[in-house]
């Protein structure tokens, strides 16, 4: 597929360090919910691009992050093989 959407391995840059990483869709409910938590630490703006309403309880709407994962959003996690 192109562009990488056969999940091949890819090359990168990291820290002046050329290093193969792998890509992993993360399409989980927990995952995801997981992911964009720490992500949204990390970068709060990330909350006005990802626009999934929190429940009252403060976690994002099950329903609706359900939604968005039927229709294809997923997290792409970066994995480093070991040894580069």
């Amino acid at each position: 597929m192109a562009r990488n959407g056969g999940l091949l391995p890819v090359r990168i840059r990291l820290r002046g360090r050329d290093v193969t990483a792998r890509p992993d869709l993360v399409g989980s409910t927990d995952e995801v919910e997981r992911l964009l938590g720490v992500m949204a630490t990390q970068n709060p703006a990330l909350e006005r691009f990802v626009r999934i309403p929190k429940s009252p309880d403060g976690h994002l709407d099950r329903a609706k992050l359900t939604a968005v994962l039927e229709h294809g959003f997923r997290i792409v996690r970066w994995r480093l093989d070991n040894g580069t």
